[in-house]
């Protein structure tokens, strides 16, 4: 990555080191070991997408991932929405 537009206008950068548990394929672990099981079996860690007009479906199901076994989720577009 190119920081130079960051130092350049002084900007600061923040992040974030966290990991939870999820319930997935009926048991609990950690999202790590989930993420890493699933790259181990070549499963893609994308498990739902979503039209830009379902935005509130996607929201809802993102906040009970663990009710939908979601790991990650996306937003399709169409050509004529780009």
């Amino acid at each position: 990555m190119d920081w130079t537009l960051l130092w350049f206008k002084e900007l600061k950068v923040f992040g974030t080191n966290t990991s939870a548990e999820e319930k997935f394929n009926g048991e609990k672990k950690r999202c790590y070991q989930i993420a890493l099981e699933l790259m181990e079996k070549r499963s893609y860690l994308l498990t739902h997408t979503f039209p830009l007009k379902d935005y509130k479906k996607a929201i809802e199901m993102n906040f009970k991932r663990s009710k939908y076994e979601m790991v990650k989720s996306a937003f399709k577009f169409e050509e004529s929405q780009i």
